[in-house]
């Protein structure tokens, strides 16, 4: 039951923003060997919930009710381009990337840790 989460969850936290079509990462999260299977899964999770925004621009992203693709690019891009797991690790782990969210909303899903 969501209101007995303790920590964030990939699931719970996109539960009825988009997210219905994740699935969750099945490795270890913390293994840094495997980027490259954390890069593969941000791209199918990303084209799982639609891709590129309707304007076919980056500039779409900022429109409401892309946050969801936005937080799977801007995680993908950071690890492939810059090698660096963070942002990736933390939207695996269910963590939200966007700050200011809902105080109820970031409660019930304790998606800032």
């Amino acid at each position: 039951m969501i209101s007995d989460i303790k920590e964030p969850n990939l699931l719970n936290t996109w539960q009825g923003l988009g997210g219905e079509k994740l699935t969750p990462f099945s490795e270890n999260v913390n293994d840094s060997e495997l980027n490259g299977a954390k890069a593969v899964w941000l791209d199918k999770m990303f084209r799982a919930v639609g891709g590129m925004p309707d304007n076919n621009s980056l500039s779409g992203f900022s429109k409401a009710g892309n946050t969801l693709q936005a937080e799977i690019a801007m995680s993908y891009f950071l690890l492939v381009h810059a090698d660096d797991s963070t942002l990736a690790d933390r939207f695996i782990l269910g963590y939200r990337l966007t700050p200011n969210l809902h105080p109820d909303y970031v409660s019930r899903t304790k998606c800032y840790g």
